[in-house]
């Protein structure tokens, strides 16, 4: 006897038999930062690509769309040393970008991995090695030397840290659009920037740095205004890519129709054009939306997390948990028991979720 599908679903392909070198814990994120952060990276490999690998997934080699002639385009990902930006990061590092990663400097107190005078080590030496070099360094410094190493390793060819919380105003927001402002007037040129962070502002402040385009010639560091009416012979030279995770309202849950409405006027200039030329000049947009259960390229959360899992399997690209020294549970720990999961969100700023962390509740163990 055989059994039929009901008419317009289908059958679900068998799960990858592949050897994940994953912990328990780092798979757990896998759906939380490996899906919005591989949708990202395809829309990326969409705007500056005739066309997309078939595979779906990262090789080693360079790809295409990290390819302008014989340059390596140039990404900018906000708060790219956690969360989706941090596993969006490495896989651009695979595909071959040059990758510069944000870090707002209010979340260095985050990095603090067994490194505080009332934690537990596992020896006196332990102990006193760790504080000796935090004393040396200044706390501070040390923390933001520990994410660079950190983001260096992954592949990274640049740590950007903004200037913090001046106290008005929305302070993370605020000292991000000062450093893409910063970038700006120091003559930096990007290709595309990974929004992580949200909100109008940010657009608005991307959208002028990347307008900046590399002039043709030996000083790959010489810009130009893309508005200053000279013309560039390098091909590709004015494909732009913006591309967020959150849109211009973070504080939404769900997004409403007008902002889906607005987005969708922005996203006008993504990709290519209906006879196939790309849009020249113009800043492409592209909302990867965590409400959205099927992708732009029609894929659903099934099908993304299972290339997310090759991915990982192929390029060893994994979630960042920690380093998990601490024996003492603290406000600071990204991988907590189920009965501490409420402190996660009543301890203000000193949550690990508050700029963009993840954490990892365990049920059971």
């Amino acid at each position: 006897m055989t059994s039929r599908l009901p008419r317009g679903t289908r059958s679900a392909p068998p799960p990858p038999h592949l050897d994940l070198p994953l912990s328990i814990e780092e798979l757990a994120l896998l759906p939380a930062c490996g899906v919005p952060a591989y949708r990202a990276v395809r829309t990326f490999a969409f705007a500056f690509s005739d066309t997309v690998d078939s595979r779906g997934g990262t090789t080693k080699g360079v790809m295409r769309d990290a390819l302008d002639g014989t340059r390596r385009r140039r990404v900018l990902v906000i708060r790219g040393h956690d969360g989706a930006g941090a596993m969006a990061a490495q896989m651009l590092v695979r595909r071959g970008w040059r990758v510069s990663v944000h870090v707002p400097f209010t979340c260095l107190h985050h990095e603090a991995d067994g490194l505080e005078d009332g934690d537990e080590y596992r020896d006196v030496e332990e102990k006193e090695n760790a504080l000796g070099d935090r004393e040396r360094e200044g706390k501070e410094r040390y923390y933001m030397r520990k994410v660079e190493e950190r983001v260096r390793a992954w592949g990274g060819e640049e740590v950007i840290f903004d200037d913090g919380n001046d106290g008005e105003g929305d302070g993370e927001r605020d000292a991000l659009v000062r450093i893409i402002n910063q970038l700006r007037e120091d003559g930096d040129a990007f290709d595309a920037v990974l929004d992580t962070v949200g909100g109008k502002e940010v657009w608005e402040a991307a959208e002028q740095l990347l307008k900046m385009v590399p002039t043709p010639g030996p000083d790959a560091g010489t810009v130009l205004a893309a508005s200053s009416g000279k013309k560039l012979k390098r091909i590709g030279v004015g494909v732009k890519q913006f591309t967020t995770l959150v849109g211009d309202f973070p504080g939404r849950t769900i997004p409403s129709a007008g902002d889906n409405f607005k987005a969708g006027l922005r996203s006008l200039n993504f990709g290519s054009r209906s006879d196939g030329k790309k849009l020249e000049g113009k800043v492409g947009y592209a909302w990867v939306s965590h409400a959205q259960d099927v992708d732009w390229e029609g894929e659903d959360i099934r099908d993304t997390l299972q290339k997310v899992l090759r991915t990982v399997a192929e390029d060893g690209i994994r979630p960042w948990v920690g380093e998990g020294r601490r024996t003492k549970l603290t406000s600071r720990d990204r991988v907590i028991p189920f009965e501490k999961a409420h402190e996660a969100f009543v301890s203000g700023d000193k949550s690990t979720l508050t700029d963009g962390g993840t954490v990892v509740v365990k049920v059971v163990g």
